[in-house]
């Protein structure tokens, strides 16, 4: 397991290297500047902190607007219907920053070229370590949503070893303990028992952090079969090392039965949450991705080639 961590580093060094030095997936596109209404029309919005409960901590929320505000469907096509309470309708909600859309990476640093692929920021905090990379940005999100549902015996993800993190286990003591490889459960008093809070909770998901991956993923999902319409909180994963996760944050359908997806990524180094652009070629007014029915479409991903409809799956919880 700690190989797994070292490799984490390595490999986030050499994303930021590629990104920095490299035209791959850099191009200019060829489409609005910024997608959707210009941040300077819109109106900040107040945030639920039932809700989206990190932002509560913050002390000044940034100017803000939901993700359906901040991105109007095409003309011909309508969001699809999501129950109220659902993963997807908490997706939808999600704040996007209307004072910047430029991505910064966990030492706050603003990432060379981001203007280029971001249409939005999600004011998601990143941690002060390079932890919460892309596999980590789905899993963060399914996290977040399930605490604010107060359903903790949801939060069970597993580690790249096969081994299951509990965050019920985590508050009472039980965590899991990584010696070397080996991944083992804490003995009775080894670690005291904790308060329900948020600091428990981010401490719980760091450990998830350091020791899932895109590999790991697949142990907490199921595939989504290309007769199946996608649903915002399915995500597009290419499992390796690195391998590459984006998660769909929201979806419409045209007339003609075509799906329109908005993509959401996190990447290495850990960085913020952003919304992809794309070109013409790919895209409905620079954001929704084009996935016709029932075929094996991808998605260009700055810095990773294409991800294709055919990887993806859907959180169990």
């Amino acid at each position: 397991m700690r190989a797994i961590r070292d490799s984490r580093r390595l490999r986030a060094w050499a994303m930021a290297a590629l990104l920095a030095t490299s035209s791959v997936g850099l191009a200019p596109l060829a489409c609005s500047d910024t997608p959707g209404p210009r941040p300077a029309t819109l109106v900040a919005e107040p945030v639920d902190l039932d809700d989206y409960t990190w932002l509560a901590d913050w002390g000044e929320v940034p100017p803000s607007v939901g993700l359906e505000q901040r991105f109007p469907t095409p003309e011909g096509s309508a969001r699809v219907d999501v129950d109220a309470d659902s993963y997807a309708a908490w997706l939808r909600a999600l704040p996007i920053r209307l004072d910047r859309r430029t991505v910064e990476d966990y030492r706050g640093r603003t990432l060379p070229f981001s203007g280029r692929w971001s249409a939005g920021v999600v004011p998601l905090d990143v941690g002060e370590r390079d932890l919460q990379q892309c596999a980590d940005t789905v899993l963060r999100l399914h996290a977040e949503w399930l605490w604010s549902m107060g359903d903790d015996a949801a939060l069970r993800y597993h580690f790249t070893s096969g081994d299951e993190s509990r965050f019920e286990d985590w508050l009472a003591g039980r965590r899991q303990v990584v010696e070397g490889n080996a991944v083992r459960t804490a003995e009775p008093g080894e670690f005291p028992t904790l308060s329900r809070d948020r600091a428990a909770l981010r401490g719980w998901l760091d450990q998830v952090f350091m020791y899932a991956g895109t590999r790991s993923l697949a142990l907490d999902s199921e595939a989504v079969p290309l007769t199946e319409p996608l649903l915002p909180g399915d995500f597009l994963v290419r499992p390796g090392s690195p391998g590459h996760a984006v998660i769909i944050l929201d979806v419409a359908t045209t007339e003609d039965g075509e799906q329109l997806v908005l993509v959401g990524q996190g990447s290495m180094p850990a960085q913020e949450l952003h919304v992809l652009r794309g070109d013409r070629e790919a895209t409905v007014d620079g954001v929704w991705f084009r996935l016709p029915a029932n075929a094996d479409a991808a998605i260009p991903v700055p810095g990773w080639g294409a991800l294709e409809r055919s990887s993806a799956r859907r959180l169990r919880a």
